[in-house]
């Protein structure tokens, strides 16, 4: 189970992101064209995907930062998983 986080980009386009079930999910992108990466706390790179569709992410419980960068926005969340 996890927090899940609504972001408006410059365009108020949202996009929804949360994680489920060992998957991070990217939901309302304008295109598939973008970057995924997910950080944890200290800021270490964990996950870097070059396209903004969902995918499996299997973490331990924590908190973790999710960056969403297109060519309109970049967008950080956070999520905590439990």
């Amino acid at each position: 189970v996890s927090i899940n986080g609504l972001t408006q980009n410059r365009d108020n386009l949202s996009i929804d992101v949360y994680y489920s079930n060992n998957l991070l999910h990217i939901l309302n992108p304008e295109s598939k064209t973008g970057k995924v990466q997910v950080f944890d706390l200290t800021g270490r790179l964990l996950v870097q995907k070059n396209t903004l569709d969902s995918f499996k992410f299997t973490s331990k419980s924590g908190c973790y930062v999710v960056k969403i960068s297109d060519e309109d926005a970049t967008i950080t969340k956070r999520i905590i998983v439990k």
